[in-house]
């Protein structure tokens, strides 16, 4: 196949974007270098100045949907009261993963997972993990409630537990409703947040 010139310059990105629809269409098993060079018109010479292999491709994936993730749940703050950012978070993060369905397999069900840590009550995660937008969020609307660490960390995760499992059952059409999401999501939250305050 003739490879054309790429001209608008931004094929890291087009790299990246194409490789999200290659695991999405096909699996992780199907992406290669060179497959995702054609997706771009480019040759695979050219995807290679941009990632050195598959493996920093799929970093790259992992570390672009993160940080767009990410920026959109920080994009949801508007308010200054931290129970009601704890709503806003939780109804954007369900949100965003019914915007992006493609992306729910990638973060959470397959190698690219962005991992969360749990362990003796306390939680680790990479710095540009979605969860950590969560994570501070509800810190701030528990921790005045709860001095506890532990006991606050443990509550943290049955509240990060109901919205992702939510989002979860929605993005695979397992939970089917005519409710209002937003409702519902704030609901949930405010159920959690009434047993600790």
């Amino acid at each position: 196949m003739e490879k054309k010139p790429y001209h608008h310059g931004d094929l890291k990105k087009d790299l990246i974007e194409n490789g999200i629809k290659i695991i999405n269409s096909e699996g992780i098993s199907a992406l290669t270098m060179r497959k995702v060079a054609e997706m771009c018109h480019v040759s695979a010479t050219a995807a290679y100045k941009h990632f050195k292999n598959k493996e920093d491709l799929m970093e790259a994936i992992r570390s672009d949907i993160a940080k767009d993730f990410s920026a959109y749940l920080e994009s949801c703050l508007t308010n200054s009261d931290p129970r009601m950012q704890m709503l806003e978070i939780g109804i954007g993060y369900v949100k965003y993963m019914l915007a992006h369905k493609e992306y729910y397999y990638l973060m959470f069900c397959s190698e690219l997972n962005i991992e969360v840590t749990f362990e003796n009550g306390d939680f680790s995660y990479p710095e540009d993990s979605p969860f950590r937008v969560f994570y501070e969020s509800a810190e701030a609307c528990i921790s005045p409630h709860v001095p506890d660490s532990v006991l606050r960390h443990n509550k943290i995760l049955m509240m990060w537990s109901e919205v992702h499992g939510i989002a979860g059952l929605l993005c695979n059409h397992v939970l089917k409703t005519t409710e209002d999401i937003d409702r519902l999501v704030a609901n949930m939250l405010l159920s959690v947040s009434n047993q600790i305050s």
